[in-house]
């Protein structure tokens, strides 16, 4: 029998403990994956190849199905991974994109609730768009951003 996979590029084996139920995301030179039952990991490319081996992880392990990354950045800088736990309530996690053991923020940890959006939905991707960061919900869509007036604090006005 001829086998399907003849042209394999590039096969990593064992750097994912879970199975695979969601995408990876890519920022500068590095990919991000999120597998059932793993903590979210960051792996670089060089001369065209995946590391074998992470280069970056988080502490939180992500239940099944894992989780879909999300990145926002400032051009190369300011980058943040954006990820979404599965449970009840959903946390969604910010994580810094150059060191994931760094987490910039999570759901459960703003005053009250306040930013508690209910169960988890499986396969839920952050979507960011223009600074605020959108989350599907099992009954709609929960919306993150800055707090406060959403104009610049130091504006100059140029006459």
């Amino acid at each position: 029998m001829e086998r399907v996979f003849q042209h394999i590029y590039q096969e990593v084996t064992g750097a994912l403990s879970g199975g695979v139920f969601s995408m990876p995301a890519y920022f500068d030179g590095n990919l991000y994956y999120g597998a059932s039952g793993d903590t979210l990991k960051a792996f670089s490319f060089t001369n065209a190849r995946l590391s074998s081996s992470w280069t970056s992880k988080t502490a939180r392990t992500f239940p099944y199905p894992g989780t879909t990354p999300g990145i926002s950045a400032s051009g190369t800088s300011n980058a943040i991974v954006w990820a979404v736990e599965n449970s009840n309530p959903a946390v969604l996690h910010a994580y810094d994109a150059r060191d994931l053991t760094h987490e910039l923020y999570n759901s459960t940890t703003a005053p009250a609730g306040r930013d508690a959006f209910g169960p988890g939905n499986k396969f839920i991707t952050p979507t960011i768009v223009n600074g605020r960061v959108y989350v599907g919900t099992t009954t709609g869509v929960a919306a993150f951003g800055r707090l406060g007036p959403s104009s610049p604090t130091n504006l100059r006005i140029v006459r």
